[in-house]
């Protein structure tokens, strides 16, 4: 199941420092919708929006920020946040290289059975409405349910900050304001950004 929403800025919160929880929220509501099909699974979310189950990714998104231009208005122009989402649904892993079917897994697979694309489209379209509307007017308890979610707190993770910089440490989880914490020989380190390489 592949969509991308297209948010605009009102959907968000009013304070600007927040918008980089966008991803955060978005990945616990897909999360959510993949634990409602799967009430026996233990659901994961890895730092800061891929979803997963016992190591094997379910889930992934792309967020980036547009501007929409009004046809009414040739002048007029409006922020919004394109929201990519990618599901794992019903997938034959037969015909996937083994590299892939490895390091992945998806719902059908631990369903036992197929999923209605329709009905799992219709149900995380409820939980992202549900989920961004709680977080626009400041429910922060999104940020709870996220960390019992969170896949890496506890263990040593390599994540890569830029081209240049990569950094090794303990995973401490997610402050308040949804930064990975990450624990080294200079102390903690608060990242916003960054691609997480490795972990055990």
């Amino acid at each position: 199941l592949m969509l991308t929403l297209v948010l605009p800025g009102q959907a968000l919160p009013s304070e600007s420092n927040l918008w980089s929880q966008l991803a955060l929220v978005t990945g616990l509501a897909v999360a959510r919708t993949v634990a409602a099909s799967l009430p026996n699974k233990t659901i994961q979310l890895k730092w800061p929006n891929d979803v997963y189950w016992h190591g094997k990714k379910l889930a992934g998104i792309l967020i980036e920020s547009a501007t929409v231009r009004s046809e009414q208005d040739d002048a007029a122009a409006a922020n919004c946040w394109l929201v990519g989402i990618g599901l794992n649904v019903n997938v034959d892993w037969s015909e996937a290289p083994q590299e892939v079917a490895s390091k992945a897994t998806c719902l059908s697979s631990l369903a036992s059975r197929p999923l209605d694309l329709h009905v799992v489209l219709v149900e995380l379209l409820d939980e992202l409405e549900r989920e961004f509307q709680n977080w626009r007017v400041g429910d922060a308890s999104w940020l709870i349910q996220w960390r019992e979610r969170c896949l890496l707190t506890g263990k040593v993770i390599h994540v890569r900050q830029t081209a240049e910089s990569e950094l090794i440490g303990v995973c401490e989880g997610l402050d308040a304001s949804g930064r990975l914490m990450v624990r080294n020989e200079q102390g903690v380190q608060f990242l916003s950004a960054g691609e997480v390489l490795a972990w055990q």
